[in-house]
């Protein structure tokens, strides 16, 4: 079987770049938003504190952190299929706990 050709290996490590950079924006996003709900969750302690009664919205907020934590491991297992595809990768198999021997 013939090495793969230059177009196709530039091909793939602008497809990995790629999917490097979707992951790092997701990442950032990620970080500004639990910035965020830790802001509220130390506004929300103080009205607490203070005796101002109940914490509207905790429930939701807690939903979206872990909506976005989920889309930040989905973003991670693409890049690692696109990455490193197994199929590619003769002997490299992610399932059963087998890892590729580089």
């Amino acid at each position: 079987m013939a090495a793969p050709g230059p177009a196709s290996l530039q091909r793939r490590l602008q497809s990995s770049q790629d999917a490097r950079h979707r992951q790092a924006v997701l990442v950032r996003k990620l970080q500004a938003k639990v910035l965020q709900y830790r802001t509220r969750c130390r506004e929300l302690e103080q009205q607490l504190e203070a005796g101002a009664g109940c914490l509207p919205g905790r429930w939701e907020a807690t939903e979206a952190l872990e909506k976005a934590l989920l889309q930040v491991k989905e973003e991670q297992q693409r890049y690692k299929e696109e990455a490193f595809p197994p199929t590619r990768y003769p002997g490299c198999s992610r399932q059963g706990g087998k890892t590729c021997q580089w």
